[in-house]
Formats: structure tokens, sequence, C-alpha cells
């Protein structure tokens, strides 16, 4: 390794470390209702009350971006175990309470409904296991839960009796329309029977 890589790599990971202890500050400092209401009342500028009903994700999603890059959600894990090979911090995020309350604080404001369960899931199903995604975008769009795209075809929606009683009612229609043509083909020949009688 070149000393240039090595004085790098050195400071990077220097950086790394003061980051941590920086955000374990912030951690500690939020324990104070004070410092932490300031957090509180400046974001419910945004996350207006109910604003978020039954999205808490996005204002999670806001929340994570305004407080941290993108790149913090690289280097730490939910428990502090790391299994690649960059290296991220040995403290787990799930040490910061005090910085999970606050996240929890502000989504109940703009989505009443959500939980602290709800919030634990997807900061470990989506800002840790998509961070490397997250942090490699262009910030084209913003982030923000999608629904899925509805299928196009109707069948793929109905159940199998659904679908059953789709096809009997197809089937009856077409008996219907049978007896129909029955019927007129009868009362012609009724009809032409009774011409040539007389």
């Amino acid at each position: 390794m070149s000393s240039h890589c090595f004085w790098i790599t050195l400071v990077n990971v220097l950086t790394f470390k003061v980051m941590v202890f920086s955000y374990a500050g912030w951690n500690a400092k939020l324990s104070e209702d004070d410092f932490r209401q300031e957090y509180i009342d400046y974001h419910c500028k945004t996350v207006i009350p109910n604003s978020y009903y039954q999205r808490g994700d996005n204002a999670v999603y806001y929340l994570a971006d305004c407080f941290f890059s993108r790149k913090f959600w690289t280097k730490f894990t939910w428990t502090g175990v790391s299994k690649g090979a960059t290296p991220k911090s040995r403290r787990g995020f799930r040490e910061f309470g005090n910085v999970l309350q606050l996240f929890f604080e502000i989504t109940v404001v703009g989505d009443p409904t959500y939980s602290k369960e709800k919030l634990q899931n997807f900061i470990q199903n989506r800002l840790f296991r998509y961070s490397k995604t997250r942090a490699d975008s262009k910030f084209l769009r913003k982030s923000t839960i999608r629904p899925k795209r509805a299928t196009s075809n109707k069948r793929d929606a109905l159940t199998t009796d659904q679908i059953d009683e789709e096809m009997e009612m197809e089937e009856a229609e077409e008996v219907d329309e049978q007896v129909d043509e029955v019927d007129e083909q009868m009362s012609e020949y009724l009809e032409d029977e009774s011409r040539n009688s007389e």
C-alpha cells in the first residue's frame, strides 16, 4: 500500500470515529427534554399533524434525510455487527435510543397510528438494507414509499370461486341465447306452416 493510500485510509477512519462520537454526544444531549423539544417544534413545521396519516414511513425518510447524510446509513448497522468488508461502527444504531425517540415523536405528529415497532422495522428493513442504493442515488427522486402497481388483467385479481361463478354465468348466458334462437326458429316454422295450410 502506498503512503498516500495509507494516509487517506487513516483520515477516513479518524473521520468516521469522530462522526460516531459526535452522534453519541448528540444522542446524550437529546435526553434533555428542552433540547429534544426544540427539534420537535422545528420539524413539526414540516411534519404537520396528520399530514403523513397511514404513511409514517415517508415521514421517517424525511427525518433520516434531515438528520443524517445518506452515507451515514452505510457506516452503521442496526446491531453493530458488520458482515461486509467495509468498516462500520461497532456500535449499533439501536443504542441511540434518544435519537430513535426523537424520530418516533416527530413521526407520530404526522401519523398518529405509527408505532415504535413500525419505526424499528422500517429503519432495519429499509434504511439500513437499502442504504448503499440510496447513498449512490443521484437525488433525482424524493425518498418515499411507492405503492406497487396494480395488475392490468382483471382475472389476476379474482379468486377461483369468483372465476367459477363468472364462467357459470357466461355458460348460462350462452344457453339462454341458444334457447332464444330455438324459440325464434320454432316460431318462424310455425308461422310458415300456418301460411302453407291456408
